[in-house]
């Protein structure tokens, strides 16, 4: 049995087939958008993290400055023969280790979640030689 179509005609079969494709066809799209809204949500994580590091990457690179500049002006006073009182530099120092220790634990994370680099070799696409 055939029934006419746009001028054409087609067996019966290919109009019952036509849903059941544009369902699977729909399926398929609903997969991709799930996925695509997924990558965007890791995207803006991604993003708010490098917003975040860079922050305090500049905020470091500030204190740095001010660090240096402290133990300068604690170098002349010692080296003018004036006293010290080193109490604030060593809370600093103490502080400053347990950042560093701090920061570590997160960059060793960090590193933890990177995919070990690929060590095989990819196939190659030279024809085989006969």
């Amino acid at each position: 049995m055939s029934k006419a179509w746009g001028g054409q005609t087609r067996p019966v079969s290919e109009f019952f087939g036509i849903p059941g494709q544009i369902r699977e066809i729909l399926a398929g799209i609903q997969q991709l958008q799930q996925k695509v809204n997924a990558m965007s949500e890791q995207q803006t994580d991604i993003n708010n993290a490098v917003t975040a590091i860079t922050g305090l990457l500049t905020d470091l690179g500030n204190q740095t400055t001010t660090i240096l500049a402290d133990v300068t002006a604690i170098q002349a006073a010692l080296q003018a023969g004036q006293p010290v009182d080193t109490t604030a530099l060593d809370s600093a120092v103490s502080g400053i280790q347990s950042v560093d220790t701090a920061l570590d634990d997160a960059v060793t994370s960090l590193s933890a979640l990177n995919p070990p680099a690929s060590t095989s070799t990819p196939p190659s696409s030279a024809a085989p030689s006969s």
